[in-house]
């Protein structure tokens, strides 16, 4: 049982630590965060820290990781929308889910994020998004209309969150789905 106790400490530390990481990053460039700030932040002392990050870079890395891993799975499910009526409930489902965690997808997509987390989202994302669109379409061209359609809904969601919060989802899914529909 101690253990499960333990998992459950582990798991709530990381994510004090994940939630200050996201509210510095709203703040300024992970180059200037150090990790007294981080510790400050969300209520915890250095060793605490280093037991689960060698550093800054590495509690980023794994922030990172983890929205990767997530978004996956909404990315996943679009490109399996077998009907443009599923593909709009999951594009809504996605937006929905953007909105939600909107605090977080500001700080990470914005300009004190990490440079290499667009090529992380990217090559996450690809596969899925290749895999049903390969019969008669060259590599390159596949990967250049991902990156056309990931920088649209990049900056489209960027737009929406920071210029047009009270937009609903709905209008977002139907903005995206049109580019979407424009482009395969």
């Amino acid at each position: 049982m101690a253990g499960k106790r333990d998992d459950r400490r582990v798991e709530f530390t990381k994510k004090l630590l994940f939630d200050a990481m996201i509210e510095l990053l709203a703040e300024k460039p992970i180059q200037k965060i150090t990790v007294k700030e981080l510790c400050e932040r969300a209520d915890i002392n250095r060793g605490t820290f280093y037991a689960h990050f060698s550093d800054t870079y590495e509690l980023l890395a794994q922030v990172e990781e983890a929205s990767v891993k997530e978004l996956v799975g909404y990315v996943r499910a679009l490109c399996a929308a077998e009907s443009d009526e599923a593909l709009r409930r999951e594009l809504i489902a996605l937006f929905t889910h953007i909105y939600s965690t909107r605090r977080f997808w500001t700080a990470l997509l914005g300009p004190n994020g990490h440079v290499n987390y667009y090529d992380s989202l990217f090559r996450a994302t690809y596969e899925d998004f290749a895999a049903r669109r390969r019969s008669g379409s060259g590599e390159v061209k596949l990967r250049l209309l991902y990156t056309q359609l990931m920088v649209g809904c990049v900056g489209m969601t960027m737009r929406w969150l920071n210029d047009e919060p009270e937009e609903p989802v709905e209008t977002l899914a139907e903005v995206m789905f049109a580019l979407i529909r424009a482009s395969v």
